[in-house]
């Protein structure tokens, strides 16, 4: 519930204070940012069943964040990866976004 406010002050902050124009409906990135957020609580709830401690948690971070990165197309397109790499961006959320 927390993230969902955030979202929605974020929207509206970006829109009315920062004059941000979105392509598309707004209820459609709040649909998509409400299914972003369960995939996102989902998988912490996961892979805290690993971790013994809040410590060992934290370790998890990198693990679970550097390969996203790295494989979304933030740092270099994904269509320069190899081919062996190029299949993973369609399991995440980043990579399947145009642009």
């Amino acid at each position: 519930m927390f993230a969902l406010t955030q979202t929605l002050i974020i929207l509206l902050f970006t829109i009315y204070v920062l004059d941000v124009h979105y392509y598309g409906d707004l209820w459609q990135i709040f649909v998509f940012q409400i299914v972003i957020i369960a995939g996102a609580v989902n998988l912490g709830i996961f892979i805290s069943t690993f971790a013994r401690n809040e410590f060992q948690m934290v370790q998890f971070i990198p693990l679970i964040i550097i390969p996203q990165i790295f494989l979304c197309g933030v740092i270099w397109p994904v269509e320069q990866m190899p081919d062996y790499l190029q299949w993973h961006r369609f399991w995440l959320v980043a990579g399947l976004m145009p642009g």
